[in-house]
């Protein structure tokens, strides 16, 4: 036996015989004969009435003792071939399949060389050439039991493989990343003739493949990746990609895409590495195989086995083949001495050793159902009218009629509509069609107006018909099928092409959704995938509907079911609405990570995949422009697309963003019919560029107006409305106040209050993100015109849109906070309101009472549409805010990217508006500064602007007012900054103002600004308090609030912290009123809708989500949880903004002591005024909130102190002041810290 040198370097010494191990001869005393394992039925699949593949000839495993076979490998002469099998167990056996059943001869690993074989290759008919832990070993395979002859001890082995052209030499793979050649006789091993390293640590070598005739090698690594080598192994290697396993076809790789790859799927690469195809693989791939001279594939996956033709152009028609050996992991091997690539093997885990011509596979592989097709998961037509095995045609009794359904189906799949719709009309005219046939016909029917655009209510009558005949069969999958059939007609595509439409039609697809989902599981289990599809596509339509909440709390358990599915996991929809609610809710990171898979998922699409895939490179540029990524965005839309508008218009404006085209403006129009998309297109583009200069400003926004015009008449408002708002701010810019004025309305109008502005299409269509953009253009427009009150009117709508997108619900409840609860119908929607309530834990719950609280509010927000938001050019009305003598609002609102404006309302003086004196810049920075004074570095993007795709929309910055002076070097504090550049230019106008209510800019949403006011170093100010919005303070003010009855109690919610609660329970002593302790947290929303009344103050102590990745709307959440850990549980129950508009608190005093969680958290700024917003529109009288978490040792001092006051009946601003002033006044507490963090948003008058 050859015995290596000292270190294993792979080089031989003199060779020996090795015999074979007698302890290991008792083993194989006898081998069997004749012992057959048949296919049986394992990957049936239900395919009632398909071929089985039975024209194989089984194999017997080694000693009648069947193990999973770990790897298969041909060898031998053409006219005597051999096939390997590598068990799981430790042995291998070499079979002759023309002789018969039994292997030719067994081989076990020796003791001395570890307990499994990591390799086969067999270099003769009567020799292999095994790999395990310490090398090599040749075995003389011409007896029954095999006999080791040499070995080479080179280090643990990962695979092998025998050349086919030239002298056959051996290729071994090591774990340790080496690659070696031999060139093995009939007696040694011999020294290797080649070796490569790779520099550094290279992975190891788990599989070797040869391509191109032989002529190249792909080497698969340990890591994933996959590289191809020249036969010689002395050119530099060409990285392939991730790979599973790989095999060529049609002069191309086609690679099996695992899990970790956004697999399991097949890629086809061509010779330049470019993309060719993509299919979704519906398990788990594990082995492919090039069968039919490389005109079809085999692919092994968990539990199937498919077979792919290979068409001269275009994507494979995949199919199943049935009655395969597909127990677990299939193995599979086609023999390359084969010159027709007919014989193929295949192996499973239960050791079933198959060897099968591949035309016989061909002739017996039926299409895949849908129902495991990634491809077709949401094909919902396909599904319907597709029946599963004992469902339909199948138990018709014309066989004639049955054929002629059959060929139907088989036409709408290939996507031939010639003819189509008279074979239909034929159908339906046939005299052997009774009530099955005629349910069967109508669902053709439906298919074939879906492929031919007819209206919805043309689609939806026939399934309606249909479906009456399969629930009076009991066929509650086929009835599913077609309830969520008919409703996604009436949902948006996926590809962005229409907007959503009539918000009750959408209502009726979210109940056929429903529907459809609970079918599928009345039928069984093993209809989830279907259910969970319904209940995605029920997200979709929440989004559509602009219920961001619901959508998100929908889609949450879809999503993570997903994750372990290898069929949905592929299906591009899925990315597609995952990257949508991502947008929604501002979570970029997450926005990121779904349209890179969905983009990657279709590329390159199929012809039936174009449109969503166009959708799909616009959502992820706009992701990325989002994220100021501009070059990865010019590399998405890098292919030039003349005919479409919209493509052309983004992929001019990147490349420009991008520095990638720099050539001088031209502002000329351009060539071609004025009418024309594609030169409106040229014109919008031109004219963004030239209004970006100085010098060629007046001819851009000529262009820009006839590009509009253009867009318009070609039917794309949408880019209209982008060449409108452009064309305003150049106006601004040129000084033409009053033409801009009247264009700003116009964009204002179109997008604040429509109806139909599609929130399904993500980052796609930036314009949407524009309505705050084109009402600061209007503000600063009114500003230059001495309007001050028509400036603040075009800004607080904005701020009203805004807040109404941030919270999902624009269109229902949300429309609480601009119109009041009275009315003809304000006790049906209270009443409604209090039976729709979904507590938090059942997520994506859906009623008629909720949907009737969504009817009844419809009609609220159409009122609310037409008057709050139908002319921006309207000034503010000053009456309705109801302000007494000494009171005062000071509003400061953004009217530019970095300028804040303040607007001072004084009762029988006019509004006064000034430029604060620091930009918002400035002020994010002095205060995180003032923050992390106090101990609390805040959060990493808590006072950063939120991005967006609205940088698209211009090349030019957005206009601002003019940057005020520097302010002088000084070394005032951070606080003090902060205190000046808000109050500092209106200390003067203040004189005889007794209360000032402020409403800060986002900027300065999370700083305390009635706290900083107090200092020992502030200047003289009147008392203040916060509101959050004026639309919040008008309501409060023309409305008035409900009191709290006499008697009413106080509810405490101290999620686990019982000190909190013992320091209410101790403020309020013998109090008539009734301290109650909601002990469990998940029991609160039941409280408050319950029988007890509303409480006259609720005090909830416990944690908030405010990063919006880690909430369920994007705004922030309670979570009714008492667990202490750092980390939010994403299925922990929660109260969202959502929720505590379905509430009805009638005056109390809320109390939000809240611990912030994730820590470190990200979240906007506003995310404390959104949740005050929240609670003070669903009646409460006032809202205290913590803006960090209060030190332990000082938090029940504070919350005793606060509700002390509360006790004795003081206004909720009269005792958060005397709890201030007791902890200021204590040099333990003494610290801002300690008293500063919770602030009060109170909007109703003084002295309540």
């Amino acid at each position: 036996m050859t015995r290596p040198r000292p270190g294993q370097d792979g080089r031989p010494s003199s060779a020996a015989r090795m015999p074979p191990p007698a302890r290991l001869l008792w083993l194989l005393l006898l081998l069997p004969v004749g012992v057959s394992c048949a296919p049986g039925d394992a990957a049936t699949r239900g395919l009632a009435g398909a071929p089985v593949a039975d024209d194989s000839r089984a194999l017997a495993p080694p000693a009648g003792r069947a193990a999973g076979v770990e790897a298969l490998c041909w060898g031998g002469p053409p006219a005597d071939r051999r096939l390997g099998a590598l068990f799981a167990d430790g042995r291998f056996a070499v079979y002759r399949p023309q002789a018969g059943p039994s292997p030719a001869s067994v081989g076990l690993v020796a003791p001395d060389r570890g307990r499994q074989f990591t390799g086969l290759a067999l270099s003769a008919a009567d020799r292999a050439v095994s790999g395990d832990a310490l090398g090599l070993v040749l075995w003389d395979t011409s007896e029954p039991i095999a006999r080791p002859i040499d070995r080479l001890d080179c280090g643990p082995v990962g695979a092998l493989a025998i050349e086919p052209i030239g002298p056959g030499d051996l290729l071994a793979g090591l774990e340790d990343g080496r690659l070696l050649r031999l060139r093995p006789d009939r007696d040694a091993l011999g020294s290797p003739r080649d070796e490569l390293r790779s520099s550094g640590r290279a992975p190891g070598i788990r599989a070797l493949e040869f391509v191109d005739g032989g002529r190249s090698l792909l080497v698969f690594r340990t890591d994933g990746r996959v590289e191809r080598r020249s036969r010689s192994l002395d050119l530099p290697s060409e990285p392939i990609g991730p790979a599973e396993a790989a095999a060529e076809a049609r002069g191309g790789i086609v690679r099996v895409l695992g899990p970790r790859d956004d697999g399991p799927a097949l890629e086809a690469i061509g010779p330049d590495g470019s993309p060719r195809w993509r299919f979704p693989l519906p398990a788990d791939g594990v082995g492919l195989a090039a069968v039919l001279g490389g005109d079809g594939l085999v692919v092994a996956c968990n539990g199937r086995v498919l077979l792919l033709r290979m068409p001269l152009d275009g994507s494979p028609l995949p199919s199943e083949v049935r009655g395969l050996p597909a127990e677990g992991s299939s193995r599979v091997a086609a023999d390359p001495a084969d010159p027709d690539g007919r014989r193929v093997a295949l192996a499973d885990a239960a050791g079933r050793l198959l060897v099968y011509d591949a035309e016989d596979l061909a002739r017996s592989a039926a299409p895949i159902h849908p129902d495991n097709a990634a491809d077709l998961a949401f094909r919902l037509d396909r599904r319907a009218y597709h029946p599963r095995p004992g469902r339909g045609s199948d138990g018709l009794a014309s066989d004639r009629l049955a054929s002629r359904i059959a060929e139907v189906r088989r036409r709408l799949d290939r996507g031939d509509p010639d003819g189509l719709l008279a074979a239909v009309r034929s159908l339906e005219d046939d005299p052997a069609l009774d009530r099955d046939a005629a349910a069967e016909v109508a669902t053709l029917s439906a298919a074939v107006g879906q492929r031919f655009s007819w209206a919805d209510s043309a689609i939806r009558l026939p399934l309606a018909s249909a479906r009456e005949t399969f629930a009076l069969r009991g066929w509650r999958d086929r009835e599913a099928d077609l309830s969520l059939w008919s409703g996604s007609v009436l949902l948006p595509p996926f590809d962005g092409r229409d907007d959503p439409g009539d918000p009750l039609l959408l209502e009726e697809a979210l109940a056929e959704c429903r529907r459809a989902a609970e079918g599928y599981r009345a039928s069984g289990p093993g209809l989830e995938r279907q259910a969970k599809v319904a209940e995605a596509m029920a997200s979709w339509g929440l989004l559509a509907l602009g219920r961001r909440a619901e959508a998100q709390r929908a889609f949450a358990p879809v999503e993570r079911w997903v994750a372990a599915d290898p069929v949905l996991r592929q299906a591009p929809e899925l990315d597609r609405i995952a990257s949508a609610l991502a947008v929604s809710r501002l979570d970029w990171e997450a926005a990121d990570l779904a349209s890179d898979r969905l983009l990657r998922r279709l590329s390159p699409p199929g012809t039936d995949r174009e449109p969503m895939a166009r959708e799909a490179a616009l959502e992820r540029v706009g992701v990325l422009a989002a994220l100021g990524r501009w070059a990865e965005a010019s590399r998405v839309l890098e292919p030039d697309r003349p005919d479409d508008p919209e493509w052309t218009l983004r992929r001019g404006t990147v490349r420009r963003l991008a520095g990638i085209d720099s050539a001088p403006v031209d502002p000329s129009p351009p060539d071609g019919p004025t009418d024309s998309p594609g030169t409106a297109a040229i014109a919008h583009l031109r004219g963004r560029l030239a209004v970006s200069r100085d010098d060629t400003r007046p001819a851009g926004v000529e262009l820009l107006a006839r590009a509009s015009q253009a867009h318009r008449r070609a039917g794309r408002p949408d880019l209209a409305t982008e060449a409108d708002l452009e064309r305003a701010e150049a106006l601004e810019r040129l000084g033409r106040i009053d033409e801009a004025i009247d264009l700003f309305a116009r964009v204002a109008r179109t997008l604040g209050p429509d109806p139909h502005r599609s929130r399904s299409r993500g980052a796609s269509r930036p314009i949407a993100f524009a309505t705050g953009r084109a009402r600061r253009g209007l503000a600063r427009c009114q500003l230059a015109r001495g309007r001050p009150d028509h400036a603040l009117g075009a800004l607080e709508e904005a701020g009203l849109i805004f807040w109404f997108d941030r919270q999902g619900e624009a269109l229902v409840r949300s429309s609480v906070l601009a119109t009041g609860r009275e009315g003809a119908t304000a006790s049906l929607r209270a009443e409604a309101r209090r039976a729709a309530f979904v507590p938090p834990g059942l997520a994506g719950a859906d009623t008629d009472a909720a949907a009737a609280v969504r009817r009844l509010e419809l009609r609220l927000s159409a009122e609310h549409r037409e008057l709050a938001l139908a002319d921006p050019t309207r000034p503010i009305d000053r009456s309705s805010i109801d302000l007494g003598p000494d009171e005062a609002v000071l509003v400061l609102a953004s009217a530019g990217p970095e300028s804040i404006v303040g607007f001072l309302l004084r009762p029988g003086r006019p509004t006064v508006s000034r430029i604060l004196p620091a930009r918002r810049s400035d002020l994010r920075r002095a205060a995180r500064l003032w923050r992390a004074a106090l101990g609390d570095s805040g959060r990493p993007t808590e006072l950063e602007p939120s991005p967006s795709p609205a940088v698209l929309l211009s090349i030019a910055p957005e206009p601002d007012l003019p940057e005020p002076a520097p302010p002088p070097d000084d070394d005032r504090a951070p606080g003090r900054v902060l205190l000046d550049s808000a109050l500092g230019p209106f200390l003067g106008d203040l004189g005889g103002v007794g209360q000032l209510t402020v409403i800060p800019d986002d900027a300065l949403a999370a700083v305390p600004i009635d706290a900083l006011a107090t200092g020992a170093d502030a200047p003289n100010l009147p008392a203040i308090r916060l509101a959050p919005s004026l639309a919040v303070l008008r309501r409060s003010r023309t409305l008035g609030r409900s009191d709290p009855e006499p008697g009413s109690s106080v509810v405490v919610s101290p999620a686990g912290d019982l000190v909190s609660a013992l320091a209410v329970r101790s403020a309020y002593g013998a109090d008539g009123r009734r301290v109650e302790v909601v002990a469990e947290p998940e029991g609160l929303p039941s409280r408050l809708i319950g029988a007890g009344g509303a409480p006259a103050v609720l005090h909830i102590r416990g944690p908030a989500a405010l990063d919006p990745a880690a909430t369920s709307s994007g705004s922030a959440d309670l979570i009714l949880d008492d667990d202490s850990s750092p980390e939010a549980d994403p299925s922990a129950p929660r109260l969202t903004c959502s929720d505590v508009l379905g509430l009805d608190l009638r005056g109390a005093v809320v109390v939000l002591d809240l611990s912030h969680r994730p820590l470190p958290a990200s979240c906007p700024p506003t995310a404390w005024r959104d949740l005050s917003s929240c609670w003070l529109a669903a009646g409460a009288g006032a809202v205290l909130i913590s803006l960090w978490d209060l030190p332990a040792d000082s938090s029940p001092a504070f919350v005793a102190e606060l509700h002390r006051g509360l006790s004795r009946g003081l206004p909720p601003d009269q005792a958060l002041a005397i709890a201030r002033r007791a902890l200021a006044s204590r040099p333990e507490t003494a610290d801002p810290v300690h008293w500063a963090g919770i602030v009060l948003y109170d909007p109703g008058p003084p002295g309540r």
